[in-house]
């Protein structure tokens, strides 16, 4: 479940923002753990460089608030982020990366630091449609470990009522896991769009 919303330059913030709340969530019946993960911010100070290319850094942060310990780490935990996006007609291309480290927590649990990869390509087919990629790279620097997937899906953006709506069905194949994650499986997601929700403000 997560929430991502882009705030406009104001007093305080003199640059753009993109701020994605995360709050992943664990179902794998039938008798495996169920429960809520750690809670995730990530905040980015976005940079028009021209050229339909932007860019842009900040701060991600990990917060032990996990239901279960089986679907959380237990620590707090802050580091770097970093963006950059291309977007030509009909095309956004781009990569984000983070890494978060961790910093307090749980004594008995094992610190945390790995390096979050995701690059994205998204192609507007028209009507509504669009095929993407987004691939989650996971590089654990504790144990030498990572996660590769590759993935391609389709979606649409319409409307019910008044309100946007925006739904895509991703598969994916994981090259490379670090034994806690399925070698394949399918994504899904329904997001709920506020296009206009600055204007007036």
């Amino acid at each position: 479940m997560a929430v991502t919303m882009p705030l406009p330059a104001y007093r305080l913030l003199p640059l753009p923002q993109l701020s994605l709340l995360t709050i992943p969530t664990a179902i794998t019946p039938p008798g495996g753990s169920t429960g809520f993960g750690d809670l995730r911010l990530l905040d980015i100070a976005v940079l028009d460089a021209g050229h339909k290319i932007i860019w842009g850094v900040g701060p991600t942060l990990v917060f032990p608030t996990a239901s279960e310990r089986t679907t959380g780490q237990g620590k707090w935990q802050a580091g770097p982020a970093a963006a950059i996006a291309f977007a030509p007609a009909g095309w956004l291309v781009g990569i984000l990366a983070q890494n978060p480290i961790s910093f307090a927590g749980d004594t008995d649990r094992k610190d945390a630091n790995a390096l979050f990869l995701q690059p994205f390509a998204t192609y507007q087919l028209g009507r509504g449609w669009f095929v993407r990629s987004q691939p989650q790279m996971v590089f654990d620097w504790q144990t030498g470990k990572q996660v590769l997937p590759l993935d391609f899906g389709s979606g649409r953006v319409f409307k019910i009522g008044r309100q946007h709506v925006s739904c895509f069905v991703e598969p994916f194949w994981n090259v490379s896991t670090n034994g806690s994650t399925p070698r394949y499986g399918v994504n899904f997601g329904v997001s709920l769009l506020y296009p206009d929700f600055w204007q007036g403000r």
